[in-house]
């Protein structure tokens, strides 16, 4: 089974209009660790073939990772994102 697990991008952030806001992308970006956790896990318990994109290290757009999507055609798609970057499409 092919499992891709997704870091969502941070495009049309919800953002507070409070003056102490930040946004996170000025700062660095957060390693996807719970995918990491997830992916390891899988790896040691089956023989899934699992594959981590970070959306946000490799400058994707949402036309880039449709076609990664397509390109892959993964068995199950597995995406992790911050409340902030609910808002998609």
């Amino acid at each position: 089974m092919k499992i891709l697990l997704l870091n969502a991008p941070r495009y049309n952030m919800i953002k507070a209009v409070k003056q102490w806001f930040v946004d996170l992308g000025e700062i660095s970006s957060f390693p996807p660790i719970g995918l990491m956790c997830l992916a390891g896990y899988i790896r040691a318990n089956s023989s899934h073939n699992v594959k981590i994109v970070d959306s946000l290290v490799e400058k994707m757009s949402y036309e880039d990772i449709a076609a990664l999507i397509i390109n892959e055609a993964p068995d199950i798609l597995g995406m992790t994102a911050f409340t902030f970057t609910f808002l998609m499409f």
